[in-house]
C-alpha cells in the first residue's frame, strides 16, 4: 500500500448509527432459530440420510452445526455499531475501525443456500393447486398444527420409515427452525409442505433469498430507540451475521472455547422445548476477547469477503430493483478496493444517549398527538356541521334499497288499480243484468203454465187486518228462488223466466260458517218452498201483530273451530272461483271445451307431431297428458311450461304486470350441475355461472322488473312440484300437491342449491341486489294447497298450481282440487292443439 494514501483527506463515508463510546449497553440479540437445533435434527437421521442432505442446497448447514454457536452478545455488539446507509438490502458494521459489509452475496457465501432470483409466478401451478388434493394430508393426516419438535421426535423414534418421507421431514424441519424461523416454537408451514411434494422443485426454490429478506427487513425496520432495548429479537437466519464477521476477521477463530457461555444456549433460551431435551457441549466465542480486539484496532479485517469469489448459488448480476443509490456507500466500496486505511476517526456522527432519550420522548408525544387527533375526528364526525356529509353517506348506502322499494310500491299500485277496475266492471255488469232481468220478471206476467193445486191445500199464513180491496199480486216464489240459485251456480246472466224447472243445485250449506239454522222438527224445507203462494197480503196493519219472540238456543256460546281457521266451503264454490279467474285471463270465456275435446279425442288416435321450436309433442304424449295414466316426462313438462308462458305473456295486462318468468326443467338441471363448483368457491361473488344458464333467466322479461321465477321440480324422479322463487319476499315457495311424501327438512335439503345460488345468479345477469339480498332464500311449503295422492297426476297438477299462483297467489291455488282436474286437463289439451295446429 502506498504510504502517501494516509495523507489524502478521506472522502465522505456513512455516519454511525450511535456515536463512538455511546453505544447502548444491552444484553443480547435473541434469534428465533436455536443454536443446537441443527445438531438435534441430524442426530435423528441415519448416515446415508445425512449424506443425501449434504449434497443439497441445505448441505452447508451440516458444516455450520460444527462451528461455534451463535452469541447473542456478539450480535448485539454488531447491531449497535451499524452505519446509516440508504440501501435497503445492505448492512455495514464497524469492527476494529474497519467497515464490514453484510449483503446477499456474503449471506449466500457463508450459508450455501440458494439465493437466486425468485421464479416467475406460474398461473398453471395455481390452477393445479386448486384442483389437486392437498399434500399436507399425506404427510401429517388430520393434524392442522405440527411443531418442529414433533417432526424431530418422529424421525428420532423412527415413527416414519419411508426414506423419501424422512428426507422430506428433515428438510421441512431445517427450513422452519433454521432458515425461516418466525417464533421460538417454530411450526411446519402448509405452504412449504405443498412445495415439497416434488423434492427437486423444493430444493430449486431460492429459500436463501427468502431468509435474507426476512432478516434484512427485521434489521431495517428498527431505529435508534428500538435498538436501545435490552433484548432484540430478529427473524430469519441471524447466525449468518456472526459467520460473516468470523470470515472477515480471521483472528476471531483464536478466541473460541468449549462449554456454555452467554453466547450460546444460555442466550437463546427455550431450546429444549423446540428440539429435544439432550444437552450438548458446544464451541462458543469469547465476547470479552472480541471487545479487546475491537478496541486495539490492530486486527486484519476483510471488509468484503465475497470480493472475487465465484458463487454458483447466486445470479451473477444481482441488482435490486427497489434499492436506492447511496453515494457514501459507493465511496466506501471504492476506498476498500483502493486499500484505504480506515480508522474509527473516519466515521463520525451518531446518536448519543441524550439524543436517544429525546427521540423517545418525541415518539411518545407523536403517539399522544395521534390519539388526540383520532378522538377529535370521532367528535367532528358527529358535528352538526357535517350533517350533509352524513346524509350523503346514508343516502348512498340505502339508495338502492329505497329505489327497489319504490319500484315494488309502483308495481303494487298498478296491480291494485287494474284489479280494482276489473272487479268494478264485472260487478257493474252483473248488477246491471240482474236489475234488468228482475225488472222484466216483475212487470211481465209469468209464462209458466198454471199447475192446478193438489187436494191438500198449503198452510195458510195468518195475517191480521187483511184488506180485501187491495190488488193482489201473483208471485211464484219457488221459481224466483230456483232461478236465483241457478244464476249463482252458473255465473251467467240468463232470463229468470226461461229457467223453469231448475232444481236447487247447491247442497245444504255447512252450518260451520253460519249459513243455516237447525231445521224445526217435522218441517220439510224443500216441500215448503216448492209450494206456490198465491195469497192476498195485507201490509197495512203490521203494528197490530203480536211481537216476534226470538228462539233461545240451548247450545253453548262457543266459537266453532272452523270460524277461527280456514272456512270449509263446498268444492263447487272453489270451482266457480277458479272459473272467474280463468275467465279474467281468457279472451273468449264462453268456449265449449267439452265439445272441442271430443273432437280432439278423435284426432289423438291418428299420429301427429306439434312443433314448438326446440320442443315437440306427438299424439301419444298428448294422450298421456289427458289420460293421466303414467308419470309425465321432463320433456312433456317443458311443453306445458312453454304453453303456460305463451298464455300468460300474451293476455291480460293484469297478468303481465306481475313480472313473472317461466323456466323449464333444463334450467333446473344446469343450475344443479353448477352447485359443486359453487360450493367449493371461497369467493361466491366472483363465481361465474355458465352463459346458457344466464340466458334462461333473462328470456321472458327485463331482469330489473322480474320478481317471480316459476319452474317445475322433480323429487326422486317420481313426484313433480311447482316452485316459485319470489325475490321481493326472498322466499322459495313450493307448491306441493302431496306433502306426505317428504318432510319439510327433506324439501329444504333438496332445494338448498336453489336457495343459495339463485341470488348470486340474479346478480350476475344484472339484477340490482345488495349484500343483504345475497343471503340464502327462505323455503316454505304452504299447507293450504289441495292434496292429491295420485302419483301420476303430480305433473299436470304442478302446472295448474303454477298457473293459479301466478294469477292470485296461494289463495287461488285452493281451487285446484282433484274434482276440477279432468276439466282443466281437457281445456289445456284443447288450447295447446288450437294454438299450434288449428281450431277444432
Amino acid at each position: 500500500m502506498d504510504p502517501n494514501l494516509s495523507e489524502i483527506p478521506p472522502p465522505g463515508f456513512p455516519q454511525r448509527m450511535f456515536a463512538i463510546g455511546e453505544e447502548p449497553v444491552g444484553i443480547r440479540v435473541t434469534p428465533y432459530h436455536k443454536p443446537s437445533c441443527i445438531s438435534k435434527i441430524l442426530n435423528a437421521l441415519e448416515e446415508d440420510e445425512i449424506r443425501l442432505i449434504r449434497g443439497t442446497a441445505f448441505g452447508k448447514l451440516i458444516e455450520i452445526a460444527e462451528k461455534p454457536s451463535f452469541s447473542g452478545r456478539l450480535g448485539r455488539f454488531l447491531i449497535s455499531r451499524q452505519l446509516k446507509v440508504l440501501k435497503r438490502h445492505e448492512v455495514w458494521f464497524l469492527y476494529a475501525g474497519k467497515p464490514v459489509r453484510f449483503s446477499i452475496r456474503e449471506f449466500a457465501l457463508v450459508t450455501g443456500l440458494n439465493c437466486r432470483n425468485y421464479p416467475p409466478h406460474s398461473k398453471k401451478r395455481s390452477k393445479k393447486n386448486i384442483s389437486e388434493k392437498p399434500y399436507w394430508g399425506e404427510l401429517f393426516g388430520t393434524m392442522k398444527d405440527v411443531p418442529v419438535r414433533y417432526v424431530v421426535s418422529m424421525l428420532k423414534k423412527k415413527t416414519v420409515t419411508d426414506p423419501q418421507t424422512r428426507i422430506k421431514f428433515a428438510l421441512l424441519a431445517l427450513l422452519s427452525s433454521v432458515v425461516l424461523p418466525t417464533s421460538h416454537t417454530p411450526r411446519i408451514s402448509q405452504e412449504h409442505a405443498e412445495r415439497i411434494k416434488d423434492v427437486d422443485q423444493f430444493l430449486s426454490y431460492p429459500w436463501g433469498r427468502v431468509s435474507f429478506d426476512m432478516l434484512m427487513s427485521s434489521i431495517k425496520e428498527r431505529n435508534e430507540v428500538s435498538l436501545s432495548q435490552n433484548t432484540i429479537a430478529f427473524k430469519g437466519f441471524v447466525m449468518s451475521m456472526q459467520l460473516v464477521l468470523v470470515e472477515a476477521v480471521p483472528a476471531l477463530t483464536g478466541v473460541v472455547r468449549d462449554g456454555g457461555s452467554s453466547s450460546s444456549d444460555a442466550d437463546s433460551g427455550g431450546d429444549d422445548d423446540m428440539c429435544g431435551d439432550d444437552k450438548e457441549l458446544k464451541k462458543s466465542i469469547n465476547t470479552v476477547h472480541i471487545r479487546d480486539i475491537d478496541t486495539a484496532c490492530k486486527a486484519k479485517v476483510n471488509s468484503i469477503i465475497s470480493a472475487g469469489v465465484e458463487q454458483t448459488n447466486l445470479d451473477h448480476e444481482d441488482v435490486w430493483s427497489d434499492d436506492e443509490e447511496d453515494v457514501y456507500v459507493d465511496n466506501l466500496v471504492k476506498s476498500i478496493e483502493e486499500g484505504f486505511p480506515f480508522t474509527n476517526s473516519h466515521f463520525v456522527g451518531g446518536a448519543t444517549k441524550s439524543d436517544v432519550s429525546r427521540m423517545r420522548e418525541d415518539a411518545e408525544k407523536v403517539n399522544i398527538t395521534r390519539k388526540t387527533a383520532r378522538s377529535h375526528q370521532k367528535q367532528t364526525a358527529t358535528d352538526p356541521k357535517n350533517a350533509d356529509y352524513v346524509a350523503n353517506i346514508v343516502k348512498n348506502c340505502v339508495g338502492p334499497d329505497l329505489q327497489k322499494l319504490d319500484e315494488q310500491i309502483k308495481d303494487l299500485a298498478r296491480v291494485f288499480t287494474n284489479s280494482h277496475n276489473l272487479l268494478r266492471n264485472n260487478i257493474e255488469n252483473i248488477l246491471g243484468n240482474f236489475h234488468r232481468d228482475f225488472a222484466k220478471l216483475i212487470t211481465t206476467p209469468c209464462s209458466r203454465p198454471h199447475i192446478p193445486p193438489s187436494n191438500q191445500s198449503p198452510p195458510e199464513i195468518p195475517v191480521s187486518g187483511r184488506n180485501p180491496n187491495v190488488d193482489s199480486v201473483t208471485v211464484d216464489v219457488s221459481t224466483i228462488i230456483q232461478n236465483a240459485v241457478h244464476f249463482a251456480n252458473n255465473g251467467r246472466t240468463q232470463r229468470f223466466s226461461d229457467c223453469v224447472g231448475a232444481g236447487l243445485s247447491f247442497p245444504d250449506p255447512s252450518f260451520s260458517i253460519g249459513l243455516t239454522q237447525i231445521n224445526k222438527a217435522g218441517v220439510d224445507v224443500d216441500d215448503h218452498v216448492s209450494q206456490p203462494v198465491n195469497q192476498d197480503l195485507d201490509f197495512t196493519n203490521f203494528d197490530n201483530e203480536a211481537p216476534i219472540v226470538n228462539r233461545k238456543s240451548k247450545r253453548a256460546k262457543v266459537v266453532p273451530k272452523n270460524l277461527v281457521g280456514e272456512y270449509q266451503c263446498d268444492k263447487r264454490f272453489l270451482t266457480r272461483a277458479w272459473e272467474s279467474y280463468v275467465n279474467a285471463i281468457c279472451c273468449t270465456p264462453n268456449i265449449d271445451y267439452s265439445a272441442k275435446f271430443s273432437a280432439l279425442s278423435e284426432k289423438l288416435t291418428s299420429p301427429f307431431v306439434i312443433d314448438f321450436g326446440s320442443l315437440t309433442l306427438n299424439n301419444t304424449e298428448m294422450a298421456a297428458i289427458v289420460d293421466r295414466s303414467s308419470h309425465l316426462s321432463p320433456k312433456v313438462l317443458d311443453v306445458l311450461v312453454h304453453h303456460t308462458r305463451s298464455v300468460f305473456l300474451s293476455n291480460s295486462e293484469l297478468i303481465r304486470s306481475k313480472n313473472s318468468v317461466f323456466l323449464d326443467t333444463k334450467f333446473v338441471s344446469l343450475l344443479a350441475k353448477s352447485y359443486a363448483k359453487f360450493s367449493k368457491s371461497s369467493k361466491k361473488d366472483s363465481f361465474r355461472f355458465p352463459g346458457a344458464l344466464c340466458e334462461f333467466v333473462v328470456g321472458d322479461s327485463p331482469i330489473s322488473e322480474a320478481n317471480r321465477f316459476y319452474f317445475p321440480f322433480n323429487f326422486d324422479k317420481q313426484h313433480w312440484v311447482g316452485v316459485c322463487v319470489d325475490t321481493s319476499l326472498s322466499h322459495v315457495i313450493v307448491l306441493d300437491c302431496n306433502i306426505s311424501r317428504k318432510t319439510d327438512g327433506m324439501i329444504a335439503k333438496d332445494l338448498r342449491p336453489i336457495s343459495v345460488m339463485f341470488p348470486y345468479l340474479l346478480r350476475q345477469v344484472g339484477k340490482q341486489l345488495t349484500a343483504k339480498d345475497l343471503k340464502p332464500l327462505h323455503i316454505e311449503r304452504p299447507r293450504c294447497v289441495p292434496q292429491n295422492n295420485t302419483q301420476v297426476e303430480s305433473g299436470i297438477t304442478s302446472i295448474l298450481l303454477t298457473q293459479a299462483h301466478v294469477v292470485g297467489g296461494v289463495d287461488v291455488c285452493k281451487c285446484i282440487t282433484p274434482e276440477v282436474l279432468n276439466e282443466e286437463v281437457q281445456r289445456i289439451a284443447v288450447m295447446i292443439y288450437e294454438e299450434n295446429v288449428g281450431v277444432l
